[in-house]
Order: structure tokens, then C-alpha cells, then sequence
């Protein structure tokens, strides 16, 4: 189990589902509260946090040292969270997918987060797989 805020959405997603028979898409797509998407994470004393962003104008990564506790949202922009290890290791904080920060509210609307439907709709289906047993079809 992973320490602090861990998007909500998901659970919300799956109540929806088992409780009120609607779509795991539906019931994510259809959300309009961006904190419910929010993931954070405190980091130890020997790691810091780092946010890649690819500068296209400079054609260079710009590296920004975050604080030791960061909220972030799986999204389809250009950017990665890293826990970086003293001695130098890199381990990305989502493993294969973009994050924005979300340290600071910005009002927006929500198509304008650019938020990534598809992660969480997967992350909510991997628990339904584990709750409903998959049924095996017979060929005639």
C-alpha cells in the first residue's frame, strides 16, 4: 500500500460500477473534480524530487527540484516526476506515463487538465479483474 493521496477517482469509479451499475469509462470520464485524480507522495530525507520537462524552444530538458511532498495527476502532457536517490539513481514516480504537478490549484476546465482517461480506467479494471472472475467462452 502506498503512503499518501492516491487517486481517488478509482474507488469512486469502482462504487460506481459495483453499486450503481455505470461504466468504469463513464464514471471517470464524467468526473469534474481534478483532485480526484491527484496522486502525492512524501519523499525520505535521502531522496529529492525531480520534474522533466522537455523545453522544445531550447531543444533541452529542464530539471526543476520540487519539495519533499508533491501532488501530481497522470496526464498527457510532457513531463515526468522523479525520485532521485542521493547517490544518483532515477525512479520515476509513474513508471511509463506523463504527470503534471498540481502543487497549486489552477481553475480550469476539465478537458483543459489534459488529464489521462485511459490510466485510470485501467487502474480501476485491473481491481474489477480481481473481483470478477473472467468467464471462459466455448467455440461451436
Amino acid at each position: 500500500m502506498s503512503k499518501g493521496y492516491n487517486n481517488p477517482i478509482v474507488p469512486h469509479a469502482l462504487q460506481m460500477y459495483f453499486l450503481n451499475n455505470v461504466s468504469i469509462e463513464t464514471a471517470i470520464r464524467t468526473h469534474s473534480n481534478i483532485y480526484n485524480f491527484c496522486k502525492s507522495q512524501n519523499v525520505g530525507s535521502q531522496y529529492k524530487q525531480e520534474f522533466h520537462t522537455l523545453n522544445e524552444t531550447k531543444d533541452a530538458l529542464d530539471i526543476k527540484v520540487c519539495q519533499k511532498t508533491n501532488r501530481y495527476y497522470v496526464s498527457n502532457s510532457i513531463g515526468k516526476l522523479y525520485k532521485v536517490k542521493d547517490s544518483g539513481g532515477l525512479e520515476d514516480l509513474v513508471a511509463g506515463f506523463n504527470v503534471t504537478l498540481f502543487n497549486d490549484f489552477v481553475h480550469l476546465k476539465m478537458s483543459d487538465y489534459k488529464v489521462n482517461y485511459a490510466y485510470y480506467i485501467s487502474e480501476a479494471n485491473k481491481i474489477v479483474r480481481t473481483m470478477e472472475p473472467n468467464q471462459l467462452s466455448l467455440p461451436f
